[in-house]
């Protein structure tokens, strides 16, 4: 009797399993995150904040490349008056001002760097949150970004969030498409 009930378990149980796996409705969403943060206010507000910045170091830049011009200019003009240690001197002036203006640039792509992903962070932040909370309060099992890959196939059963996300954040599609 036992050996017939763990046989019938045998060959039931995987039929069972199987049929419940097969019952399994899983729900798909998608969203291009790209175009989810343009439409989000906060993304123009820093990306405003960035050019504002990069507007000022490429001014401070052209006046230090502007002045290094002037002073090798002069340079130019002086050389055959100037002795040997006068000569040397200036060189030297403007080998320093060249690396100056070499160490502001890098020193100021970097900051432009640390600026960006300063402001950015906490948007990035605050859009994959609410992605996170249309995913559990619809019951999806995943979401896929369009904008991170290619998506071969994408069937009608996929559903776009973007609406759902866009309310979750507050952001109504008038607003979003007037920017």
């Amino acid at each position: 009797m036992k050996k017939t009930a763990i046989l019938f378990l045998l060959v039931v149980l995987p039929f069972a399993v199987m049929n419940i796996q097969g019952q399994t409705k899983y729900k798909f969403g998608h969203i291009d995150s790209q175009a989810l943060l343009q439409k989000m206010p906060e993304m123009d507000k820093a990306m405003g904040t960035l050019e504002d910045l990069q507007t000022s170091n490429n001014e401070k830049l052209k006046m230090m490349q502007g002045e290094l011009q002037k002073l090798n200019s002069k340079y130019v003009s002086e050389s055959k008056t100037l002795d040997a240690i006068a000569r040397q001197s200036r060189e030297k002036e403007l080998q320093m001002m060249s690396q100056n203006i070499q160490d502001f640039y890098q020193s100021a792509q970097q900051d432009m760097q640390q600026q960006q992903t300063a402001l950015t962070q906490p948007i990035l932040d605050k859009a994959r949150k609410a992605v996170e909370e249309v995913g559990k309060e619809n019951g999806f099992t995943y979401i896929f970004d369009l904008s991170k890959g290619e998506v071969l196939y994408m069937g009608d059963q996929s559903v776009d969030i973007m609406p759902l996300v866009l309310k979750k954040l507050g952001i109504t599609e008038d607003n979003a498409t007037a920017q």
